[in-house]
C-alpha cells in the first residue's frame, strides 16, 4: 500500500510538471483535480497542492480570468475560458474534501487552499475596474464554496473553525463581513427548504458563532483586507507572529471603504441572526444561543428589539429554556424599554425545585435577586416571592436552601413592610 501510494504520489508530481511546462499538456490538468478527490490522504494531499500551485501562477500571468469575461473569438480565448471551467470544477472538489474527507490532513489544508484562492480572486478583480472585495460575496467564489462545505460537514471539526476564525476572520475586516453574509444565505436556503434538519442548522450556527462585529468604525491605516492584498502576499501570519502587513492605502476603493462602517457589519450580523434564528435549532443549541446572546450577540444587533418575540418565546416555555433567557431580557427591559407582559407571573412559576437543581441556578437567582431589587414593586408581590423561597427552601439541597433564604432575607430587607410575614407583635 505505501508503494502505491509513493507510486501515485510521483505520477501527481509528473502531472503537475507537464500541465505547469507547456499548454500542449493542459488536458491533464483534469486527472490532476480528480486525483484532488483520492481517498489516499497523500495523494489527495499532493493534488492539492499541485493545482494550487498551478492555479496561482495562471492567476500571475492572466491566463486564468473569469469566465463571463472571456473573448471566446480566438484559441487563447477557448483555452482561458476552458480553464476558467476546470478551476470551477476544482474549487466544488475542495468544498467535498472540506465537508466528506475522512482525513483532517486532506481537510485542513483543502480549506486553507479554499481560503487562498479567494485571495487571488480579488487580485484577479482588480485588472478591471470592478469592486474588489465584492468578489468574496460570490456564491460559487472560492469563500462562499468555503462557507457552504463548512456547513454541509457532518460535523464540523474545531481545528476547522480555529483556522477561519484566527486566520482570516479576526484579520480581514472584508472577510468578517462576506463571511457573515455567506452564513445569511445559507441559513435562508436552508428555510426555505422543507427538510431543514437540527444537524445542517446547528453548523450554521457553529460559522456565525465565529464572527464578532466591531464595536465601532475600523481605523482605515490599521485595517486589513484580503481583497486589497496582492496575491504574492505570502501565507497568513501564523499566531503569536507579530508580522504586520503593509499598511493600507490611504484612499481605499469605494466598496472597501463601506466597509469600515460598524454599522454595515452590525445590519448584515444581525440580518444573520436573524434568518437562523427562524429555523428549527434543536434544543442543545438554543441553549448555546441563550448563553451567548447578552454579550455576544445582542450588542452587536442594529435593533436589539428585534431579538424580543424570540427571547419571548423562550421565556414563555419554561424549563431551562426560560432561565437562560432571563439575563438577555433584562438588558431589553433595562435599555431598551421593553415591555414584558405578565413578567413577574411567569418568573414566579420558574421558582421551583428544578430551578434549584439546575447547573445554571446561580445565574438564575442572581437574575431574580436583579429584578426583585427595585423598592417600587407593590408589596404582595415581594411578599409572594419571600414565601415561595421560604418554601422551596424546605426541599433544597444544603447549598440550594443557602441560595433561597439568602435571597428571601434580601426581600425583607429590602422592604420592611414585609417584616410581619415572619413576625407579628401581639396586639394590646
Amino acid at each position: 500500500m505505501a508503494d502505491d501510494a509513493d507510486a501515485e504520489v510521483a505520477r501527481v508530481r509528473a502531472l503537475a510538471a507537464h500541465v505547469g511546462a507547456s499548454r500542449r499538456h493542459a488536458n491533464d490538468l483534469v486527472e490532476l483535480i480528480a486525483l484532488c478527490s483520492s481517498d489516499e490522504p497523500r495523494v489527495a494531499l499532493a493534488a492539492v497542492q499541485s493545482c494550487r500551485a498551478l492555479f496561482d501562477g495562471w492567476s500571475r500571468s492572466a491566463d486564468l480570468v473569469a469566465a463571463a469575461g472571456v473573448d471566446s473569438g480566438d484559441a487563447t480565448g477557448v483555452y482561458r475560458r476552458w480553464l476558467a471551467d476546470k478551476y470551477a470544477g476544482w474549487l466544488d472538489t475542495l468544498g467535498v474534501l472540506v465537508a466528506r474527507h475522512e482525513s483532517m490532513g486532506v481537510r485542513l489544508p483543502a480549506l486553507d487552499t479554499l481560503l487562498h484562492m479567494a485571495r487571488g480572486e480579488a487580485a484577479r478583480v482588480a485588472r478591471d475596474d470592478a469592486p474588489r472585495t465584492a468578489t468574496l460575496g460570490r456564491v460559487d467564489g472560492a469563500l462562499g464554496i468555503a462557507c457552504s462545505a463548512l456547513t454541509a460537514c457532518a460535523s464540523c471539526e474545531p481545528v476547522l473553525l480555529a483556522h477561519l476564525k484566527k486566520g482570516y476572520l479576526l484579520q480581514f475586516c472584508d472577510v468578517s463581513y462576506y463571511v457573515t453574509q455567506h452564513a445569511a444565505r445559507l441559513a435562508e436556503r436552508l428555510g426555505a427548504r422543507n427538510r431543514c434538519t437540527a444537524a445542517k442548522c446547528a453548523r450554521v450556527l457553529d460559522v456565525l458563532m465565529l464572527v464578532r462585529p466591531p464595536a465601532g468604525d475600523f481605523d482605515p491605516a490599521a485595517t486589513r483586507f484580503l481583497a486589497l492584498e496582492a496575491l504574492d502576499a505570502g501565507a497568513v501570519p501564523a499566531r503569536g507572529t507579530r508580522k504586520r502587513a503593509a499598511p493600507v492605502e490611504a484612499v481605499l476603493p469605494a466598496d472597501a471603504r463601506r466597509l469600515l462602517s460598524a454599522r454595515v457589519h452590525r445590519l448584515a450580523f444581525q440580518a444573520a441572526w436573524l434568518a437562523l434564528l427562524k429555523l428549527p435549532l434543536a434544543r442543545a443549541d438554543v441553549r448555546r444561543v441563550l448563553l451567548r446572546c447578552e454579550e455576544r450577540i445582542l450588542p452587536h444587533f442594529a435593533r436589539p428589539l428585534l431579538l424580543s418575540g424570540y427571547l419571548l418565546q423562550a421565556y414563555s416555555g419554561g424549563g431551562l429554556l426560560s432561565l437562560l433567557a432571563l439575563s438577555s431580557l433584562h438588558v431589553l427591559m433595562q435599555e431598551h424599554n421593553l415591555e414584558c407582559p405578565d413578567f413577574f407571573a411567569k418568573l414566579y412559576a420558574l421558582l421551583d425545585e428544578r430551578a434549584l437543581r439546575s447547573a445554571y441556578r446561580e445565574r438564575f437567582f442572581l437574575m431574580c435577586e436583579l429584578f426583585l431589587s427595585s423598592a417600587l414593586l407593590p408589596a404582595h408581590l415581594t411578599a409572594a416571592f419571600a414565601k415561595r423561597l421560604a418554601r422551596l427552601a424546605f426541599h433544597a439541597p444544603p447549598d440550594g436552601c443557602q441560595i433561597a433564604l439568602a435571597l428571601a432575607l434580601n426581600l425583607l430587607i429590602r422592604h420592611p413592610e414585609l417584616c410581619s410575614l415572619v413576625h407579628r407583635a401581639p396586639a394590646l
